[in-house]
């Protein structure tokens, strides 16, 4: 699909998906940064082993791409992206 940027409607939508694209990148980059400070240490707090320690990190990036590869057949059955990003949002750790 062909954007023609000379027009001004086609302009600011393209410059509006950029803006929530970069604060979307600024949400995602906290919650990793925030997860992989404060999570390990509060486990480690509360006695996890090496092993559960682990997990927890790995668990975290795997799910999600597991998840991605199901989201188009999900989309399809919930019928809109608006749900799927709503009901995905009470999932996210």
């Amino acid at each position: 699909m062909e954007v023609n940027l000379d027009r001004p409607k086609e302009r600011l939508a393209v410059r509006r998906s950029l803006d929530l694209s970069i604060k979307d990148g600024v949400a995602f980059a906290s919650t990793i940064g925030f997860g992989e400070n404060y999570i390990n240490p509060f486990a480690v707090a509360l006695g996890a082993s090496n092993f559960q320690i682990g997990l927890l990190g790995s668990l975290a990036q795997l799910v999600p791409s597991f998840i991605q590869l199901k989201a188009a057949d999900i989309t399809e059955r919930l019928g809109s992206r608006k749900k799927v990003v709503v009901i995905s949002v009470f999932f996210t750790p």
